[in-house]
């Protein structure tokens, strides 16, 4: 099975296919056709094919609204119109695995955060899911968190659920900025549980992903910094192994430089048992990646060179890693 990244340059989106584990190698390099002025997403097959393992690219039409999505049919990547959403809803795309043994999927999910700041929008604050399958037009209304929030995407406590994880961008009264906060969702995932918890704080100079670093079923946080320092905050469990969507001081996952951009956590090798990390340095356009084992990074290959100009685009590693 072929693991993918994709780069992005101006309305340029080009999809990588890779094989192998030590080494990995490039098996093909596909053009994916995106307007122009769309925000991109990537995220498994969001057209719900259990046999096409494929990514596909999620876009939101910055001027209309549009929404829709570009899937992989047979090698070819084809356009998929969802609906309008107005852009001042700040929108990821989430799919979660179903908790049974059939390893299936749910189906594919849209949340939405409404970063209207006026309160006389009736959106204001409001946090949302489109189901990209089924009635589009009836969102799944979850509850409300403050425009001061950047928000992601996860599972904290391991029930199958989307969970919310949001960073404080401002200081308030309520609150100071990289203050951490965590909402659980109950009722099948359908609306926030209650006010949510104060979970850490986390400084505006990293940047932060969602992923299960160490594989036991609870998200953590990744994130590195301008100087290249990369940092793991693992989910603290209670005695059963729950996750309780707060977070240990962390530890390190060593320094990389200040040459490399824009890392993603991923998926790169065929058969990893946990999160790859992928990089580009925008000073000679090498792009890199670096495997690890749960506790830290053992191995890492350069993958391609001649990439300056290109950026990986981000997608959401709401895939656990077996």
């Amino acid at each position: 099975m072929s693991s993918y990244y994709f780069l992005k340059q101006g309305p340029s989106l080009q999809r990588i296919a890779l094989a192998g584990n030590d080494p990995i190698t490039i098996t093909q390099v596909l053009n994916v056709p995106i307007d122009p002025n769309c925000k991109v997403n990537v995220s498994l097959d969001l057209d719900d094919s259990r046999a096409a393992l494929a990514p596909s690219v999620f876009c939101h039409e910055q001027t209309t609204g549009d929404v829709f999505y570009y899937f992989d049919d047979r090698g070819t990547y084809r356009k998929q119109v969802l609906g309008n959403i107005p852009v001042t809803w700040q929108l990821q795309v989430c799919r979660m695995y179903r908790r049974d043994s059939t390893g299936e999927f749910f189906h594919s999910q849209i949340f939405g955060h409404n970063r209207n700041t006026d309160p006389k929008d009736p959106h204001y604050q409001k946090v949302r899911l489109w189901n990209v399958k089924g009635d589009f037009m009836k969102p799944i209304e979850l509850g409300k968190v403050g425009a001061e929030w950047d928000l992601m995407l996860g599972d904290f406590n391991n029930d199958g659920t989307l969970d919310i994880l949001g960073r404080k961008t401002t200081t308030t009264s309520q609150g100071n900025e990289g203050d951490l906060h965590v909402w659980f969702t109950e009722d099948g995932g359908t609306r926030i549980r209650d006010g949510g918890h104060h979970a850490g704080n986390i400084g505006l100079a990293w940047n932060l992903q969602v992923a299960d670093m160490n594989s036991d079923g609870n998200d953590d946080i990744f994130g590195y910094n301008a100087n290249g320092d990369l940092w793991v905050w693992h989910n603290i469990t209670d005695p059963d192994g729950v996750g309780t969507g707060r977070f240990s001081l962390g530890q390190s996952y060593g320094t990389l430089g200040p040459d490399w951009k824009n890392l993603q956590v991923t998926i790169l090798r065929d058969s990893a048992s946990a999160f790859d990390i992928l990089g580009l340095a925008p000073s000679n356009g090498e792009v890199h990646g670096w495997f690890t084992n749960r506790t830290a990074i053992f191995k890492s290959q350069s993958l391609e060179t001649g990439r300056s100009g290109w950026t990986p685009v981000a997608g959401l590693p709401l895939t656990r890693v077996a």
